[in-house]
């Protein structure tokens, strides 16, 4: 079995810079050829999956067995999409190990001269330390959203840099309005804050921004729906900096 075919056109240093490229990025690639049933494996495809190359390369329809069904799924629908449509398919596949791995598997056709699939190739990259970031990062966010709902609190991001304030669902609520119903980017503050206190928190912001606070907490008074006033109570604190 061999490595599928360069470019026209290819040096043996571009190729070989190519393979150096492969090896680096730890990306598996992989071709299944439909007239000679032939399946190719680069040495990054075993060392991506485990597998021992003296074995051999999965076949396609073997390898995606070794995922879990909603992925098995998830492949099949993004094969018949490409195939359909001529459009490579990319997506992200857990195994059925215990524990699990994740993996982006990408796909695309191989085609003679007049368009007719002749097989597939693609990519496979194991992904299970950013999926498993991703995830402990959705549980800690769910762990402060039920923290956040057991103290009956809201809470308000603001990228200095985008200059985008988002807020939670609870403290639009709080407010009377329904969740996204407020307009909050900065030029709009004074549609909901009392005058006075909004000179207050601004100065207050302004102060910890220089370094002369440890964190910005100021009582203020904003506009609820029906149009009264509401004394609310807003800390926050820079956690990056440029």
């Amino acid at each position: 079995m061999h490595p599928p075919p360069c470019s026209p056109g290819d040096t043996p240093g571009i190729i070989d810079a190519r393979r150096a490229a492969v090896r680096l990025s730890a990306v598996g690639l992989w071709t299944w050829d439909y007239a000679s049933a032939t399946h190719w494996w680069s040495a990054e495809a075993f060392q991506v999956t485990g597998r021992d190359p003296a074995l051999g390369p999965l076949p396609f329809t073997e390898l995606r067995r070794r995922f879990c069904a909603a992925s098995i799924e998830d492949i099949d629908a993004g094969v018949a999409h490409m195939l359909a449509t001529g459009e490579a398919c990319e997506v992200g596949a857990q195994s059925a190990d215990d524990p699990p791995r994740w993996f982006l598997l990408r796909v695309d056709a191989l085609r003679d001269a007049a368009g007719n699939v002749t097989g597939l190739y693609g990519t496979l990259q194991d992904i299970s330390a950013c999926k498993r970031l991703e995830l402990a990062l959705r549980e800690k966010e769910r762990r402060l959203s039920r923290v956040l709902a057991g103290a009956d609190q809201g809470f308000w991001d603001w990228n200095l840099a985008s200059g985008e304030f988002t807020v939670s669902p609870r403290f639009e609520t709080m407010l009377g309005y329904q969740p996204g119903e407020m307009t909050l980017d900065v030029a709009h503050w004074g549609d909901y804050v009392y005058p006075d206190d909004l000179a207050r928190a601004l100065a207050s912001i302004d102060a910890h921004l220089a370094g002369q606070t440890d964190c910005h907490e100021v009582e203020l008074r904003c506009r609820t729906r029906c149009g009264a006033w509401r004394w609310m109570l807003t800390c926050g604190r820079v956690v990056e900096w440029d």
